[in-house]
């Protein structure tokens, strides 16, 4: 059987160096933990992945990927020559994509407008912490009403 462009792509995983990266062809990508690409070792394991395994990862075709890149409702970081590269998050948020628009109907405005709410209630949940620990009652209102208003919803 002829090798397809698919069959190429190798992860090597080396827990002696500590090193996590992708081959394909003779490209070597290795995942540091900045988000950046470059030579060198991670301190803990990253999943790094090619348009091709995501896509299989997710039961998705790779055009819907691309199409979802170009909306920018996804950003991989690219490799030296140009691969989308996907980090075990940016699968997730595909997989929270797919979820909105295969189980909840969403269209891909939709989706926007999902993830944005879901990124500010991971936000506010954040500061809730920060802000119950050292704050009273009245401050942490004042800050669920300022991420209200910033999503233009009257409560009043």
């Amino acid at each position: 059987m002829p090798e397809s462009k698919y069959n190429r792509v190798r992860f090597i995983i080396d827990p002696a160096n500590r090193s996590y990266y992708a081959r394909v062809t003779d490209n070597v990508v290795y995942a540091d933990d900045s988000d950046s690409f470059s030579r060198g070792t991670v301190n803990e394991p990253q999943g790094v992945y090619v348009i091709s395994v995501a896509s299989r990862l997710l039961s998705m075709h790779p055009q819907t990927l691309r199409k979802y890149e170009r909306l920018g409702l996804i950003n991989p970081s690219r490799s030296s020559g140009m691969l989308r590269l996907y980090s075990v998050n940016d699968i997730a948020r595909l997989r929270m994509i797919k979820h909105f628009v295969e189980n909840k109907g969403l269209n891909l405005a939709g989706v926007e407008i999902a993830l944005d709410i879901v990124s500010k209630l991971l936000h506010l949940r954040t500061n809730v912490k920060k802000v119950a620990a050292n704050s009273t009652v009245g401050d942490l209102l004042q800050y669920i009403d300022a991420i209200f208003d910033d999503l233009h919803f009257d409560i009043n």
